[in-house]
């Protein structure tokens, strides 16, 4: 089993990453700089090695990630007991935004599918950028119903 990393501590070169990360995020790209510099502020950098679980034993932990590198898959269990893979996140994207919302536990499982580099962002900034600006909950949900839409005909073909 692997060792727990520690975030990696914001040096100058990881500032760097974070903030490009969420600049060329598929859902926050368009959003204003002062937002990104908020969202970036909170963020830190966490390398994963591969099948490393992600918020592992944490379902109301509330944080979102970015994909810097690598690919993180999300699975879950069925009725019937049967593990299934619901999707993967590759660099560029976001996830998981339902942990935007509050006071819900959560049933998805996370975890590195290769070498994985994530961005993690806490909820509590990102809600509060997103209040601040009401029209950027907007990207979220587009965002959010394009996965919905993916999931649910990926469904269908089973």
């Amino acid at each position: 089993m692997n060792t727990p990393r520690m975030p990696i501590k914001p040096g100058a070169d990881t500032t760097a990453l974070i903030r490009r990360a969420i600049g060329l995020c598929s859902l926050t790209r368009n959003w204003p700089p002062e937002v990104l510099e908020r969202l970036a502020q909170a963020a830190w950098l966490r390398h994963y090695e591969r099948r490393e679980p992600i918020l592992v034993n944490q379902p109301r932990r509330r944080e979102i990630f970015i994909v810097v590198s690598g690919a993180v898959a999300v699975d879950s269990v069925d009725a019937d007991g049967t593990r299934f893979l619901l999707t993967t996140f590759t660099p560029g994207e976001a996830g998981p935004l339902i942990r935007l919302l509050e006071d819900r536990a959560f049933v998805y499982s996370f975890h590195a599918a290769q070498l994985t580099a994530l961005v993690h962002i806490p909820c509590a900034p990102m809600r509060a950028v997103l209040d601040a600006h009401p029209l950027l909950w907007k990207a979220v949900c587009l965002v959010a119903l394009r996965r919905s839409r993916g999931q649910v005909l990926q469904q269908r073909r089973r």
